[in-house]
C-alpha cells in the first residue's frame, strides 16, 4: 500500500502543471451612439503582464515611438519590442483586447491569457488611443500600480480598474485639432497622417477632450457636445469622475481532474502491483 502512495503521489506530481489562465474584459462606458451623437470611443486595447518596468508614460517625458504610433493611429505594433528591449520586461506576456474595430460606448471585448511565470507576469498594464484625436490615449502611468499576483504566485482575486479621465494623456506629438484637416484620427474626411507634428512631451490629456466635442466620426456619428457641459474639461477635479472605461480582471477556474482520472490512476497503480506480484510468482 506504501508502494501504492507513493506512485500515485509521483504520477499526480508529474502532471504537467496548468498556468493561471486570466480573463481581461474592456468596457467602454461612455453613451452609446444614439440618435446621431454617442461618447469617446477607443481603439483595441494593448494589454501587458510584466514584472513592473514596463514604464509606458511619464509625465513631462517623451513618449516613446512606440506610444506615439498608438497614441495617434491606434496602432501597437511597435510595443512588444519596446517592452522586451535591453531586458526591459523578459518573460511578460501580452495581448490586444478587441472587437475588430473601435470599441464604441457600451461595448465590451474580452481575451483570456495564461501566465506561467508570475514574477515577470505579475504588473498589468494597458494602453489605447481615445478617438476621435491627434495623440490622446489611455494608459496607467504607474507600472506598479496593479499587481495581480501575491509573492507565492496565488492570484490576488478579481480586480475592476476605472479607467477615468485621470488616465487620459496628450502624447504631445501633434496638435490637437478636430477639423477636417487636422489629422485627428476617426474624424469624418480627415487624413489620419496629415497633423501638425510639435516636439512637446506627455502631458494630461484630459482637457483636450474638449477639442473634439461636437466632432463628426467615421461611423457617422458626432461626439456628444453636452460632455463638456458647462466648462467641464476645464476643471481638472472633473477628471476623477469621467469614466472612460472599466477592465476587469478574474481567474478562470482550473478543470478539476474527473474522478474516473482519479480511478485510472488508481488502476494503474494496482496493476503495477498486481503484475510485480505475478513476476514474483513465476520466479519462485
Amino acid at each position: 500500500m506504501k508502494f501504492l502512495t507513493t506512485l500515485l503521489a509521483t504520477t499526480v506530481l508529474a502532471l504537467p502543471a496548468s498556468a493561471a489562465t486570466l480573463r481581461i474584459t474592456v468596457t467602454n462606458t461612455q453613451a452609446a451612439p444614439s440618435e446621431g451623437s454617442a461618447g469617446f470611443a477607443l481603439t483595441p486595447v494593448y494589454t501587458a503582464l510584466h514584472n513592473g518596468n514596463f514604464d509606458s508614460v511619464t509625465a513631462g517625458s517623451a513618449v516613446s515611438a512606440g506610444v506615439e504610433t498608438l497614441a495617434e493611429l491606434g496602432n501597437p505594433s511597435l510595443l512588444p519590442a519596446e517592452r522586451t528591449a535591453d531586458g526591459v520586461s523578459p518573460g511578460s506576456v501580452a495581448t490586444t483586447i478587441s472587437n475588430g474595430r473601435p470599441l464604441f460606448g457600451g461595448e465590451s471585448a474580452t481575451v483570456e491569457i495564461d501566465v506561467d511565470d508570475f514574477e515577470n507576469q505579475r504588473y498589468f498594464s494597458f494602453l489605447s488611443m481615445v478617438v476621435p484625436s491627434n495623440d490622446l490615449f489611455i494608459a496607467n502611468a504607474d507600472p506598479l500600480a496593479y499587481n495581480l499576483f501575491n509573492d507565492d504566485g496565488t492570484f490576488v482575486g478579481p480586480q475592476t480598474i476605472n479607467v477615468s479621465g485621470v488616465n487620459v494623456w496628450d502624447a504631445g506629438t501633434e496638435a490637437n485639432d478636430a477639423s477636417i484637416t487636422g489629422g485627428a484620427a476617426f474624424v469624418a474626411g480627415s487624413d489620419a497622417t496629415a497633423g501638425v507634428v510639435t516636439d512637446g512631451v506627455a502631458t494630461s490629456g484630459f482637457s483636450e477632450l474638449a477639442t473634439y466635442l461636437g466632432a463628426s466620426t467615421v461611423p457617422g456619428f458626432s461626439i456628444d457636445e453636452s460632455l463638456g457641459f458647462d466648462g467641464f474639461f476645464s476643471d481638472f477635479s472633473n477628471a476623477y469622475t469621467f469614466n472612460l472605461a472599466t477592465i476587469t480582471i478574474e481567474e478562470v477556474a482550473p478543470v478539476p481532474l474527473p474522478a474516473g482520472g482519479l480511478l485510472l490512476l488508481s488502476g494503474l497503480g494496482l496493476g503495477g502491483i498486481v503484475a510485480r506480484r505475478k513476476k514474483k510468482m513465476q520466479n519462485a
